[in-house]
């Protein structure tokens, strides 16, 4: 498993809004993590809540 930085495109539900943000990829990985701000600003808002441990 490896991680690599890679520029993404996060976009808003509707398709009209764009951010660029470069990405930290782990291969072996098995949940996406955001910003919340970044979200907040495209009009992303949760559809459910997960507890995790650190």
């Amino acid at each position: 498993m490896s991680t690599f930085l890679q520029p993404i495109d996060i976009g808003d539900p509707q398709g009209e809004r764009y951010e660029r943000v470069e990405a930290l990829v782990d291969t072996g990985a098995s949940y996406t993590t955001l910003p919340s701000s970044l979200l907040r600003r495209l009009g992303v808002r949760p559809s459910e809540r997960r507890r995790f441990l650190w």
